[in-house]
């Protein structure tokens, strides 16, 4: 099985001009996700970093994810 890419060299355009100290704390979240089974989107690690670097509040990131959920049960 073929390892997947580093997360920030998947989608790199994300975290350019992002804080080392962000980027790091969303690359361990994102990773401990890949590790349950999720697979990672676009969508998904904006998200992250959006919430990581303040521009999404918490209660718009959880809306963001519960709304994902919604959407991918159907």
């Amino acid at each position: 099985m073929t390892e997947p890419l580093p997360i920030s060299e998947e989608f790199p355009d994300l975290f350019d001009g992002v804080p080392e100290q962000e980027q790091e704390a969303v690359v361990q979240v994102l990773a401990s996700h890949r590790l349950d089974g999720m697979t990672l989107t676009r969508e998904i690690v904006a998200e992250a970093i959006g919430y990581a670097t303040g521009e999404l509040s918490e209660a718009e990131y959880d809306q963001r994810v519960a709304d994902r959920a919604a959407t991918e049960r159907g």
